[in-house]
């Protein structure tokens, strides 16, 4: 069993942590996003896979996860990391049960900008085809990702808060070192080490052409017409969809304020049960 986990939330910086951490000589990590903890093999995993494939969950069984760290030095700290892990409802169950020791890091982004980005993703990915105008609905998955009340909650229903670090995004996007320190400190590896931080990792962008990026990304063109290609059609495919990226763009202000309405009072709510200082996730749109 893993003595770390990276937890969540999704779009906080969990690609950048992944790739930081997994340079120190004292870590170990099979790979990212394995998400054997949060497949339930009931409705949430049914649902997760009926968005995203049968693959979503490619380790389901203890002996499958097991193997995955069968070969690591027993002296490093073993750990992985799955942003699915904050948001799954089954998750600290299946974890505290596992690995009741495990440490826990949990990255926290400011729920309008996670949401805001979640949704450029999922429009890169070929899941999104809405306008930004309708889809930021409270159900929205885009939004409930950024309750993190109920789901720190549920760790802490689970395990003791020394066990559990959060870690907010805004603070590791301004100084890397300082919070990568912390993590390691937390998880008992030399705080000393520095990966190369001049790195970026998982940058945001947006298709130009939603729809030449829709033909590209739908599911039929991913899992049937993609692996029948020769492998030069394949290659001229990947660049055409990267030269049809560029920058993200930033959230309209309209969009931003009606997300800091839905999410208020849940962000207060998080201030008071973490006494985290989140008064930054309240400020209006500039």
């Amino acid at each position: 069993m893993p003595d770390f986990l990276v937890i969540g939330a999704a779009k906080a910086g969990t690609s950048a942590l992944y790739r930081y951490m997994r340079e120190h000589p004292q870590i170990f990590m099979p790979g990212k996003e394995i998400r054997f903890f949060a497949y339930d093999d009931g409705p949430e995993a049914r649902d997760r896979m009926a968005r995203f494939g049968r693959d979503h969950f490619e380790v389901r069984s203890l002996a499958a996860y097991e193997a995955l760290f069968a070969e690591a030095d027993p002296a490093l700290a073993w750990g992985e990391i799955a942003p699915i892990y904050l948001e799954s409802p089954s998750a600290p169950r299946r974890i505290r049960d596992l690995a009741p020791q495990v440490r826990l890091i949990a990255s926290l982004r400011n729920p309008v900008h996670r949401a805001f980005s979640g949704y450029v993703m999922q429009v890169r990915s070929g899941r999104e085809g809405r306008e930004m105008r309708d889809a930021f609905d409270p159900a929205s998955h885009h939004v409930q990702a950024g309750f993190y009340h109920a789901q720190v909650k549920r760790y802490l229903d689970h395990f003791p808060k020394e066990q559990l670090m959060l870690v907010l995004y805004e603070d590791f996007a301004r100084d890397n070192a300082a919070t990568l320190a912390r993590v390691f400190d937390f998880i008992g590896v030399d705080t000393d080490f520095a990966p190369p931080l001049h790195e970026r990792h998982n940058v945001s962008t947006y298709p130009r052409s939603k729809l030449f990026n829709s033909l590209i990304e739908n599911r039929l063109t991913r899992d049937v017409l993609r692996p029948a290609l020769p492998g030069w059609a394949r290659h001229l495919a990947r660049r055409a969809k990267k030269g049809n990226l560029g920058r993200a763009p930033k959230i309209p202000p309209e969009i931003h304020a009606e997300l800091l309405r839905i999410y208020r009072d849940d962000i207060l709510r998080l201030q008071d049960l973490t006494r985290l200082d989140l008064s930054a996730w309240l400020e209006p749109p500039a």
